[in-house]
């Protein structure tokens, strides 16, 4: 079982999940966790930024290839009302935690597995941390250190853990061990738990006087910076536009070629109808009563005054040609008019000559 949280400190240092328990902090200490997202793109370091591009990028793909797709599609929103206040009772945060373990293994439509909790003890000032398991037929996500945290970190951690549960459930394993952890945090943002990670992911500081010597402390949950959640998260966003546009088009292509077939098929009823009534000589009706009819002199007129055979020609133009939507829309509704009227005629013509 690997640790996949550790905590590194030192004077004005950077740690990682680290969480400095006896050192004084509060909530403004640690800094507001509302904080604009153009706060954390000042100054960015061009390669840590090529890094998180190709880890993204080469993620993006293997998720593509694997047909999970639809994973990505959606931002995971936690319905578990889970307050500070409810950090007092341990068996309140259990619940609570059990409860958000559920939704989000629903969300990533994976089994369910038991979550198991493991106090840190105050004199071991540790960190939270997290793991997740899988050892023959045992699986299960382990958070431990409730007392040095809060729930935004602890839901951070569950989306890490369950993210790492998602990757061997789908074998999404590489090969180079030393970017397993940050990649896990990369995956855990292109499922949908960026806004969660990028606010758990914010550094503060803590500082501790002791012989006149005033040591600062720099706590750091993830393996990711935020503006780094926050570059990952602009990255899926313009994968998803890219996507649904994709989308856009796949489905205009489907429409404009079921509209295609529909417009040949009733072509092809057009022109049956039309060879029928050609097939019909008129000049053989001899009955100057039938002939002379109101209704057959309408139908005679309205099918010599229309060039029946133009309004095919440019149908069919319309079907082979590079016509866009609303050409091949305006055909057809001319089409379905002239079917109409070619089987009145039809049907008025037919009557008359059997008279």
């Amino acid at each position: 079982m690997k640790n996949i949280f550790s905590k590194k400190d030192k004077k004005d240092g950077t740690g990682s999940w680290g969480w400095k328990k006896n050192a004084t902090h509060s909530k403004s200490a640690r800094g507001s966790q509302s904080r604009t997202n153009s706060e954390f793109r000042e100054n960015p370091k061009q390669n840590e930024d090529l890094t998180i591009t190709v880890l993204v990028e080469g993620m993006l793909e293997r998720m593509e290839q694997k047909g999970l797709n639809k994973f990505m599609l959606s931002d995971f929103k936690c319905t578990v009302l889970f307050k500070p206040e409810d950090m007092c009772n341990p068996e309140t945060t259990k619940e609570k935690l059990s409860l958000i373990l559920l939704e989000i293994e629903k969300y990533l439509e994976l089994y369910p597995i038991s979550l198991r909790i493991e106090p840190i003890a105050e004199e071991k000032k540790e960190e939270i941390r997290g793991y997740y398991r899988h050892k023959g037929s045992e699986r299960y996500v382990m958070v431990s250190g409730l007392n040095h945290s809060d729930p935004e970190q602890l839901i951070a951690t569950l989306c890490f853990v369950c993210t790492c549960y998602f990757m061997d459930n789908h074998s999404l394993g590489w090969s180079d061990s030393d970017m397993s952890k940050k990649r896990a945090d990369v995956m855990a943002i292109l499922l949908g738990f960026g806004n969660y990670l990028a606010v758990a992911y914010q550094e503060w500081q803590t500082q501790k006087t002791q012989n006149n010597t005033v040591t600062t402390t720099t706590h750091k949950l993830g393996y990711l910076s935020t503006a780094e959640c926050l570059q990952v998260m602009e990255q899926r966003a313009r994968w998803q536009e890219e996507k649904k546009k994709k989308e856009e088009e796949q489905k205009h292509r489907e429409q404009m070629e079921k509209m295609r077939r529909e417009l040949e098929a009733n072509i092809y009823q057009a022109r049956a109808i039309y060879t029928a009534i050609k097939s019909i000589d008129l000049d053989r009706i001899d009955n100057k009563a039938v002939y002379e009819s109101p209704g057959f002199q309408t139908a005679l007129l309205e099918y010599e005054s229309t060039d029946t055979e133009a309004v095919l020609e440019m149908c069919e133009r319309q079907l082979y040609g590079m016509s866009d939507e609303l050409r091949i829309r305006n055909a057809a509704n001319k089409l379905s008019e002239l079917t109409t009227e070619l089987d009145q005629w039809l049907q008025a013509f037919k009557y008359f000559s059997s008279l």
